[in-house]
């Protein structure tokens, strides 16, 4: 038996399998695989760092560090500044439809949402390898300027910045992660409601300080709003002690941005797959909300320069609130899928299930939708499982890196992010295309198929990724009682 042992090192060398101490002890001349531990493995709670008056101990940091608590508050802003101002495109594009750009075709109106999230995915490498180097400051306050910048001079002409949100789109889920690797879905899944309440928050601001006084004056405040908490989250965020730095290397170098390794990952690649999908789809609904409401008769269409519209009969309820409705409920989705994901312990499984009850939803429930209740509904629902989809990206990378690849982590979100980007640019644009031929039934039915096929791949990703697990389980299994024998 113990002259079996060399083979069965070979053998699952040779299958691109790594255990947790192969890949501890040389990540780069070893087979790649998904092992059996996590982010939570990586972390040394023993740093005197974490512990009180500079003891080592075995307690995580995120139940005694302060600092682990306004890296929380930090993350929160920053993704509040982030997919919360994205998601609240929608109020400026009803702005740019009805006044600032009436001209303007469909299509072309998508694309300046599009690039909006273009610009924020595209970057996500950079971001998060800069991240990865501990570059948390500098990045913090870089984006701070830029998003303050880039919505200040938004009241100087009708286009919308990207850039400063890029540099805290990874921020704040990849901190969260490192700092409550003993919680790390729920502190994600509580960073990611700042994308709701921006979400709430923001197009109610817009639709205020617009009507109060006028798009350039009531945009600037906007700004001044936007700045100051993008400012607080810059000071409060800083990289977690317990993790070690990697440095930056070469910036002309490709592999200093892009880590080739972690395509090795076959549930990795169905993930990146499924984000490519989903960001062809699903901001495509939010974006044209009001539109469809309006549209369809299900509210009064509420113009913020002008007054209010006149469609009798609708009870005077805004087709305004039903973008605010679905950004809300998103909120309890992002809590209550960071508390499934760590009770199932896979973050995977759970927003595969929530894209496909999503996508058939959007399939069935968006062309039917005929009254204001049930429009109010399905904006309840929708946000719920969209809130959930789109708060375990980051979850879903850290529960796919193995613990060996824990410095790697920003980077691998990042990419992840980056795949997205196209898609994104795109997704609106077709939407809008779709839109003008076919009528709004063709977003909905849009974003339902784009949904499902996202589910597919995630759900392909939990599976891959739990076979592999279970084949490394057999294999240490087999190791140890070849010791034994």
């Amino acid at each position: 038996m113990r002259d079996s042992l060399p083979a069965l090192k070979n053998l699952q060398r040779t299958n691109g399998e790594l255990s947790d101490f192969q890949a501890s002890s040389n990540r780069q001349d070893s087979a790649w695989t998904l092992g059996n531990a996590t982010l939570r493995d990586s972390v040394d709670y023993s740093s005197p760092e974490t512990q009180p008056g500079g003891k080592a101990g075995s307690t995580p940091p995120s139940q005694r560090s302060w600092r682990a608590y306004m890296v929380l508050l930090s993350g929160f802003l920053m993704m509040m500044n982030c997919w919360g101002l994205i998601l609240s495109f929608g109020a400026f594009l009803g702005l740019y439809d009805k006044h600032l750009l009436r001209q303007t075709p469909d299509l072309a109106l998508g694309l300046i949402g599009g690039t909006q999230a273009f610009l924020v995915l595209a970057l996500s490498p950079i971001i998060g390898r800069l991240l990865d180097a501990q570059h948390h400051y500098w990045v913090g306050s870089i984006g701070f300027l830029l998003t303050f910048v880039g919505y200040f001079g938004l009241s100087f002409t009708s286009k919308d910045a990207g850039v400063g949100e890029a540099c805290v789109s990874t921020y704040g889920s990849q901190n969260a992660a490192q700092w409550f690797p003993d919680q790390m879905f729920v502190a994600i899944g509580i960073t990611s409601t700042g994308v709701s309440v921006g979400g709430l928050v923001y197009p109610l601001a817009v639709k205020y300080l617009v009507g109060r006084f006028s798009f350039p004056v009531g945009v600037r405040i906007f700004s001044g709003i936007v700045g100051a908490t993008a400012f607080i989250a810059a000071v409060s965020g800083s990289p977690s002690p317990n993790v070690k730095k990697r440095s930056l290397g070469p910036v002309s170098k490709a592999s200093t941005w892009i880590d080739k390794q972690a395509f090795k990952s076959v549930a990795y690649n169905w993930y990146c797959a499924s984000i490519f999908v989903l960001f062809l789809g699903y901001y495509a609904l939010p974006f044209y909300m009001t539109l469809w409401a309006a549209n369809k008769r299900l509210g009064i269409e509420e113009d913020i320069q002008g007054g209010n519209g006149e469609l009798p009969g609708n009870g005077g309820f805004r087709s305004f609130w039903f973008l605010s409705i679905m950004n809300a409920c998103g909120l309890f989705g992002r809590i209550g899928s960071g508390y499934i994901a760590t009770k199932l312990s896979s973050p995977l499984l759970t927003t595969a299930l929530s894209s496909l009850a999503a996508g058939i939803v959007c399939l069935i429930w968006w062309a039917l939708t005929i009254s204001t209740p049930s429009a109010i509904a399905f904006c309840a629902i929708y946000g719920i499982l969209g809130g959930s989809i789109m708060g375990l990206p980051a979850s879903c990378v850290a529960s796919i890196i193995p613990a060996a690849s824990a410095t790697y982590l920003g980077q691998w979100t990042g990419m992840m992010f980056a795949i997205g980007a196209v898609p994104a640019l795109v997704g609106p644009m077709i939407a809008g295309a779709l839109l003008r031929k076919w009528g709004e039934n063709s977003v909905g039915f849009w974003t339902g198929g784009t949904l499902v096929v996202a589910g597919i791949c995630q759900a392909m990703a939990w599976w891959v990724l739990r076979r592999e697990q279970e084949r490394e389980r057999w294999v240490e299994k087999r190791l140890e009682r070849s010791e034994v024998a």
